[in-house]
């Protein structure tokens, strides 16, 4: 009985703390992301800002700007879920138009902030 406490004390612990439960697992749930700051945060907006006004620029090249938009921003920023949503917007007419790339930066940087761990 005393096993079985123990095991759930330690599953509940994994829950809260976010830890897998095999932590020899090369991939670990809370693997941090680096932080978008700096430099690099200047040159994903730079790559934002030229793929956003390229669209106004140079219309038949539209699907080239946005692919190597992402390709860019993948290796600048890294694989996150708001890049890949915003080439699905891209493709959508109308809206290709819009600032989307910029955007998608801007509110990056603006959730990382937010989600800043508090210093104790």
């Amino acid at each position: 009985m005393n096993d079985l406490h123990h095991n759930n004390a330690k599953i509940c612990n994994e829950v809260k703390t976010g830890a897998s439960v095999n932590d020899s697992s090369p991939l670990k749930r809370n693997t941090p992301i680096k932080a978008l700051g700096g430099a690099r945060f200047a040159l994903a907006m730079a790559v934002a800002l030229i793929a956003d006004g390229s669209q106004f620029l140079i219309p038949p090249l539209w699907w080239l700007a946005d692919g190597l938009a992402l390709v860019a921003l993948l290796f600048i920023i890294g694989p996150r879920i708001p890049i890949f949503i915003t080439l699905f917007v891209e493709v959508i007419p109308g809206l290709e138009l819009f600032p989307t790339w910029s955007l998608v930066v801007i509110s990056i940087v603006a959730t990382q902030i937010v989600n800043k761990p508090k210093k104790v």
